[in-house]
């Protein structure tokens, strides 16, 4: 992803990169992509990578807060039915939660969305994408690295 403006800890709302929303009869089944600029306040401006199931929220976040606009990141959050959730930046391993209960639902029919979360219409990222890719299987940190060593030739 590359940015219009720049991201900070001073974020104030949240910002949506890749999403999916709906309901499996849990009470939720959500996963995304975003900036959080809720929560805790060491996590506002960071890259999350985020599932919530019913009231429990796994949430992992990035090493960094301070995004320059003009700059190509690489992204990648892994769900791991086994292993849980993980979150890349660069190929470089971010943050991991190791519940495997993270595992995605095949009841939601709700779609995915690109630059913004769902159906809602909201958190809107201002900005560009490039090159993405859904998998249907967890990526390994190797396949990571060597996607990310892809994108800069």
């Amino acid at each position: 992803f590359n940015l219009d403006t720049p991201i900070d800890a001073s974020l104030n709302s949240e910002v949506a990169l890749v999403a999916r929303d709906g309901d499996d009869g849990s009470g939720g089944n959500l996963v995304g992509l975003l900036f959080s600029a809720t929560g805790e306040a060491n996590l506002k401006g960071r890259l999350g990578f985020d599932r919530n199931i019913g009231a429990a929220i796994h949430f992992v976040g990035s090493d960094i807060n301070q995004w320059d606009a003009g700059r190509w990141y690489h992204a990648v959050g892994v769900l791991d039915p086994t292993a849980g959730i993980t979150l890349y930046v660069d190929g470089v391993k971010q943050a991991y939660h190791s519940d495997p209960s993270t595992a995605p639902s095949q009841n939601n029919s709700q779609p995915g969305s690109l630059g913004q979360w769902g159906r809602l219409s909201i958190r809107h990222f201002k900005g560009k994408m490039d090159d993405i890719r859904i998998y249907d299987r967890a990526l390994s940190a190797v396949e990571i690295q060597s996607l990310h060593g892809m994108r800069k030739r």
